[in-house]
């Protein structure tokens, strides 16, 4: 039974912490605004996702071979974080977490938007 002292947001921290071989969260805060995956905030450090089924393991590990790349010419992009099991991401049911794949990356300073007003917005980006 759930109580008023029980931290909703425990199996996401007990995520990032088994799961990811990190320090216990001191703040977890779902993120507005994700079209794709959902889309947590962990200390402002780090973005947790749980991946949308639509893309299987293969998409992180693209995106980590991908990443070094980018960096390589300037292109500022978020890191992916090696979960305990040695892979880019973990099965969220096994820490209480809803089921799916859950990867983590850095953050990036910066502000989020689904959508644009202008093509001067989308210059803007890059």
């Amino acid at each position: 039974m759930f109580s008023l002292f029980d931290d909703p947001n425990a199996p996401i921290k007990k995520l990032v912490k088994l799961g990811f071989n990190l320090p216990e969260p001191q703040s977890c805060a779902q993120m507005s605004g994700g079209l794709i995956n959902e889309t947590w905030n962990i200390d402002n450090i780090w973005v947790l996702q749980r991946v949308n089924p639509i893309f299987g393991p293969a998409v992180n590990d693209d995106i980590a071979e991908l990443t070094p790349i980018l960096r390589q010419h300037a292109v500022t992009v978020p890191m992916l974080c090696k979960a305990s099991n040695g892979e880019w991401s973990i099965e969220g049911s096994d820490y209480g977490a809803k089921k799916g794949r859950w990867r983590l990356m850095t953050m990036l300073s910066g502000t989020s938007i689904s959508q644009t007003d202008s093509i001067e917005q989308i210059r803007e980006l890059t």
